[in-house]
């Protein structure tokens, strides 16, 4: 349920008040949520404020990324069991595609704007504090020790929560993608 002491982004799109009121906002747009009217009438207003601040945030294991997604769409929510999971190749290698064609759009969406990429892996996952020591002084905080609300949920490795974990192997073994499906690679997760 959301907060209704907070503005959101409507209010503030909708009201000069609010607008003057607001120090700050945040909130998370997803790859896939540019399509809708309100989106893209947001997004716009966005793009018309001075002080506007980009965190990107990218992941490097696309796999592990778009396990927990269809997790989610299956369980609507995060945490609901291991679910074994069977996998289609040919969708699996459309949506690494587009993962990385999005993340390459948002950079040039972004080229000229206060941005920050962060990677979830390389940063938040393995170096926790020192990543938000970075959020904090690229949006101009006072540096605070926080602490994280969230776990990593995905404890089970790609081969135990995929079907045809092996028959994924095999089609991308000779492909850009072939490290997502390495043991070892996984084992970092």
């Amino acid at each position: 349920m959301p907060n209704r002491s907070l503005p959101t982004i409507e209010s503030l799109m909708e009201s000069e008040d609010a607008q003057s009121s607001t120090k700050a906002v945040g909130f998370i747009l997803h790859r896939n949520q540019y399509a809708t009217r309100l989106q893209r009438k947001s997004w716009n207003y966005l793009m018309t404020l001075d002080d506007l601040r980009v965190i990107h945030l990218t992941r490097s294991n696309l796999l592990d990324r778009y396990v927990s997604e269809v997790r989610l769409r299956h369980n609507k929510q995060w945490n609901s069991g291991n679910p074994r999971l069977y996998i289609s190749p040919d969708e699996l290698l459309s949506e690494f595609r587009t993962i990385r064609q999005q993340e390459e759009y948002a950079r040039r969406w972004f080229d000229g704007l206060a941005a920050f990429e962060i990677n979830y892996e390389n940063h938040l996952l393995n170096n926790f504090e020192t990543a938000l020591y970075s959020i904090q002084d690229f949006l101009g905080l006072a540096l605070e020790e926080l602490t994280p609300q969230k776990e990593k949920l995905n404890y089970k490795p790609h081969h135990e929560l995929i079907i045809n974990y092996e028959e994924l192997r095999r089609y991308f073994r000779m492909t850009e993608w072939s490290e997502h499906f390495n043991y070892r690679y996984e084992a970092l997760q």
